[in-house]
């Protein structure tokens, strides 16, 4: 290869991460609102925080944005303005709540949603596993792995891949 080559190389990956650095990218965090979820909410929006994500859980945007309107439709907008959906125990009651969303446009390909390994809709035919199944991005973890906090590093990885996908399908050529 020439130098050409070289310093053709070396422009395209700074602009790339000149992109990347510059991108704002949104991250809704859903769980349920027991305290063993809501410290674990609070660890994932501080981690993706400190890696340069705005990071909110519906509570901070209905806090932000005071609303009449039926929770429902309150969610719907947290999750249409935002970038990304963390979805945290989706089990059978919580696939239950997100099954009022799963068919509006663009709901699922910007979900990442994990569930418990024990609940994996693979050959179940209930609505809860139905629901699970439309979502792309399924991720099972297992009672060991939410205890232990490797979830919140699976967050932040999810969470860097849809950044990178946003900015490889927005950036300017």
């Amino acid at each position: 290869m020439n130098v050409n080559t070289f310093e053709k190389i070396k422009g395209a990956l700074e602009k790339r991460e000149k992109a990347l650095q510059k991108t704002r990218f949104s991250v809704l965090v859903w769980a349920p609102g027991d305290e063993f979820f809501t410290k674990k909410r609070a660890d994932i929006i501080k981690l993706l925080k400190e890696h340069e994500f705005e990071a909110f859980t519906s509570e901070e945007l209905a806090e932000q944005v005071r609303s009449s309107l039926p929770l429902p439709y309150q969610e719907l907008e947290h999750w249409v303005a935002v970038d990304l959906v963390i979805v945290l125990e989706a089990g059978i009651a919580p696939a239950m709540e997100i099954s009022s969303y799963a068919f509006s446009p663009g709901f699922c390909e910007k979900c990442v949603v994990f569930h418990p390994r024990d609940y994996d809709p693979v050959g179940k035919t209930s609505f809860p596993a139905e629901v699970l199944k439309l979502f792309p991005n399924r991720v099972m973890y297992s009672e060991q792995e939410m205890q232990d906090c490797t979830i919140i590093a699976e967050c932040l990885n999810s969470a860097e891949a849809f950044r990178h996908c946003y900015v490889l399908k927005n950036a300017p050529e």
